[in-house]
């Protein structure tokens, strides 16, 4: 998969390290919930990636993970596409690095997700528009 970093201290990948459709902090669902996959999973993935933070994506699951070694593991959700919160509202994270220890917040924001739905079903995505307005997926799914 297509992987970066910043200047040695940050990784970013999409779902995880081996993978960019495979998530590295949740195991697949069903329904409407996730579970966190046990921690030796979580490390393998991990493994021979030395930096503090370590970022991911694809599952739309805002979630921190500190792991024993101290790296900090973070999904910072979704700005647009919430499916899983009951809200709507865009999400993000926020790094800060004190002291040389870094931490990270999770952020939910409101934002005209009216105007987000519009856009999608413009261009040709009409099932977003009950979870860009809702954070809900609607009866016809997303895809």
């Amino acid at each position: 998969p297509r992987t970066t970093d910043i200047e040695g201290e940050v990784y970013m990948c999409h779902g995880s390290p081996i993978s960019d459709v495979e998530p590295w902090l949740d195991n697949w669902w069903t329904g409407r919930t996730t579970t966190m996959p046990d921690e030796a999973s979580v490390l393998a993935k991990a493994q021979g990636l030395d930096f503090p933070v370590l970022l991911c994506g694809h599952t739309h699951i805002a979630r921190i993970v500190r792991l024993r070694d101290g790296r900090l593991i973070v999904n910072p959700g979704s700005v647009g596409v919430q499916f899983f919160h009951g809200a709507p509202d865009a999400r993000y994270a926020l790094l800060e690095r004190h002291g040389g220890k870094w931490s990270a917040s999770l952020r939910a924001v409101a934002y005209d997700w009216n105007a987000a739905a519009k856009l999608a079903m413009q261009h040709g995505f009409p099932q977003w528009k009950d979870a860009l307005t809702t954070g809900w997926v609607g009866a016809d799914g997303l895809f």
